[in-house]
C-alpha cells in the first residue's frame, strides 16, 4: 500500500490515477468520482494516537451508517467506528461493527435528535470517521472508499466553547473540534493552504494531523511556517479547531478542489 503525501505537482497526477466514476465514463469537475484503496493500521501502544485510522469521506456516498461503512471497507469483526460532533464535543461511538450501534448511527449525524444539537443544526456529511481495530495488518489492511463530491456542500466550522458569548454551546472541552473530510481532489498541498481556503482567521485556528503509523503530531496553527510545512495526506481528515470569528457563529467553509 503506498501512503501518498501531494505536493503541487503530484496532486493532479494521483486524482488523476484515481478511478473516475461518473455517468457515461466522464469526468465532470464539480462530481467527480473517487474510488480508493485506504491503508488501515493497527494500534501501538507505545505510540499516542497510532492505529486511529482518521479517513476522509467522499461528501456523496453509497453508503449512510456506520455499519455500511463496515461493509463497505470489509472491515475485520471487532473494527470499531468514531465520530465526534462539533457542536457538543461529544463522540457518537466507539460502534462496533456487527452491532445495533453500528446500525443506528449515522456518518452525517443525521440520527442525532433534536437536530439543533447538530452544527448549524443540519446534518454534517462533511465529518471525518476514526476507525480502529487490533486485526488491522500495518502494509496489508486496507478498505475501498467510493463517493463522489458536492462542490456546494459548506463545512460548518464551530468555535470552540465561550461560555461568555456562547452561552448555548455545550459545555464539553471538545466543543468546536470538527475532523474533516478533506476533498480527494483537494488543491490544499499544506496544513495552511487549507487555512487559507476555508477563510479561518490568522491566529484563531489550529490544525491537527494525526498520523496512523507514528501517532499524534503536533498542533499547527494557522498561518505559520508549522501549519506550511505540515502536509495533507490524501484520504485523511484533519482535526480543525478554531477559537476567531465571530462568537458563537459557524465559519461556513468549501475547500477548493480541481
Amino acid at each position: 500500500m503506498i501512503r501518498f503525501k501531494p505536493s503541487r505537482t503530484t496532486v493532479a497526477a494521483v486524482v488523476a490515477v484515481v478511478l473516475i466514476i461518473a455517468a457515461g465514463g466522464a469526468a465532470v469537475a464539480s462530481n467527480m468520482g473517487f474510488k480508493m484503496n485506504k491503508g488501515l493500521y493497527p494500534p501501538n501502544a507505545a505510540k499516542p494516537g497510532a492505529g486511529d485510522n482518521w479517513a476522509s469521506l467522499p461528501y456523496n456516498r453509497p453508503y449512510n451508517s456506520y455499519a455500511d461503512l463496515c461493509t463497505q471497507l470489509a472491515l475485520p469483526p471487532g473494527s470499531q467506528l468514531t465520530q465526534v460532533n462539533p457542536q457538543t464535543g461529544t463522540a457518537q461511538g466507539p460502534c462496533t461493527c456487527g452491532t445495533g450501534c453500528a446500525t443506528t448511527n449515522k456518518l452525517d449525524l443525521s440520527n442525532i435528535v433534536p437536530a439543533s444539537l447538530l452544527p448549524g443544526g443540519v446534518p454534517a456529511p462533511y465529518l471525518g470517521v476514526k476507525i480502529r481495530s487490533t486485526a488491522f495488518v500495518a502494509g496489508t489492511s486496507s478498505g475501498i472508499v467510493v463517493g463522489s463530491h458536492n462542490p456546494s456542500l459548506q463545512a460548518l466550522l464551530v468555535p470552540i466553547f465561550n461560555a461568555a458569548t456562547c452561552p448555548t454551546q455545550g459545555t464539553s472541552a471538545g466543543v468546536g473540534i470538527t475532523w474533516l473530510s478533506v476533498p480527494y481532489h483537494t488543491t490544499a498541498v499544506t496544513a495552511n493552504d487549507l487555512c487559507v481556503q476555508l477563510n479561518l482567521p490568522t491566529g484563531g485556528a489550529v490544525i491537527t494531523r494525526v498520523d496512523p503509523v507514528i501517532g499524534n503530531l503536533p498542533p499547527v496553527l494557522c498561518n505559520t511556517a508549522a501549519a506550511a510545512n505540515l502536509n495533507l495526506v490524501l484520504g485523511e481528515a484533519i482535526k480543525v479547531r478554531r477559537s476567531g470569528g465571530v462568537p458563537c457563529a459557524p465559519i461556513a467553509s468549501i475547500a477548493a478542489h480541481f
